[in-house]
């Protein structure tokens, strides 16, 4: 995950501990919209809720998945889903 600023008023006003990171898509990622090279800006401190777009972690590859369910194996929620910035070209980040 990078440290990036993004300005508040550009921010969910809900979000209380924001973290971003870049998406690599992967085949078993599932079509919420995200492509490689989008940020995707999670809220650390947002609970689980079934049917809401979180990330979770486990030790294995891929270390990160997006779901808006429970992934068997990947245990540790590490935040909701807040917002999205999506490039059309390169991103800033990777070129």
């Amino acid at each position: 995950m990078f440290n990036i600023n993004i300005p508040r008023e550009l921010m969910p006003k809900n979000i209380k501990n924001p973290a971003v990171f870049i998406a690599e898509k992967h085949l078993v990622f599932p079509n919420y919209g995200i492509d490689t090279g989008d940020l995707v800006i999670i809220d650390l401190d947002a609970d689980f809720v079934n049917g809401e777009v979180s990330v979770f972690k486990n030790s294995r590859l891929p270390i990160y998945r997006i779901s808006d369910k429970k992934i068997m194996g990947y245990s540790v929620h590490l935040g909701k889903v807040a917002m999205l910035i999506k490039y059309y070209g390169n991103s800033p980040i990777n070129g």
